[in-house]
């Protein structure tokens, strides 16, 4: 900025007043130097304070094991043949950290009977995510056996800037074979047999932080 703009000015105007009067004989042409200062640059810092909705597990899977005709000779195995319409969906709006999909299970029972010596697995063989709102990597599915300890079937690592695992809308299809069970043999009597599967999102802790983002389980 130049702060003797006025001053320069006024000069000017006088050395143009003489040659008027006097005209150009006797008279030389002065020169003023142009003096300028220059402000320090200053900065400022703008603050966005944003705030994650909570993480929520939206939908969840229906497992179905079909039916089969019971023998005394030779373990079965009971397969699922449908592909169930619900998918099993998260939601993550922008939670700094990863997270984790658990699934837990009762033993099968038909009223006060139990099925004993039996193996629920979940598999990850044809299936899929799918993302409208997603990041640019899926998170992870995983084969294992249900049992009444939760286990991880999805988890989604921390995400970065270059990499947000997991950040938006996903869902994860499992394949039409995905779920089996198998029973032993001479220990299963006739009839229909259920068990309760527990779906639990859990957050993981913010390294910097060790805080937890607010879940929603699903059972």
């Amino acid at each position: 900025m130049t702060i003797m703009r006025k001053t320069l000015l006024k000069v000017t105007l006088c050395g143009a007043a003489l040659l008027a009067a006097f005209g150009t004989a006797g008279i030389g042409t002065a020169s003023a130097a142009t003096e300028t200062t220059t402000g320090s640059p200053t900065s400022t810092t703008s603050t966005l304070d944003a705030t994650a909705g909570p993480l929520a597990l939206q939908t969840v899977p229906t497992l179905d094991l079909g039916s089969g005709e019971i023998n005394d000779l030779s373990s079965m195995t009971f397969t699922s043949t449908t592909a169930d319409a619900s998918p099993l969906t998260v939601d993550d709006p922008g939670y700094q950290g990863g997270y984790t999909v658990t699934a837990s299970a009762t033993p099968f029972a038909n009223g006060k009977l139990a099925l004993h010596s039996t193996s629920f697995n979940l598999s990850t063989t044809g299936g899929a995510f799918s993302s409208a709102t997603g990041g640019t990597s899926d998170p992870t599915a995983n084969s294992t056996e249900i049992t009444d300890t939760a286990a991880p079937i999805i988890t989604a690592n921390t995400p970065t800037d270059a990499d947000p695992i997991g950040i938006g809308t996903y869902k994860y299809t499992y394949g039409t074979n995905a779920a089996t069970l198998t029973v032993e043999p001479q220990t299963i009597l006739a009839g229909t047999y259920t068990s309760d599967v527990t779906w639990t999102l859990n957050a993981t802790p913010i390294a910097s932080t060790g805080t937890t983002a607010s879940t929603t389980p699903a059972a």
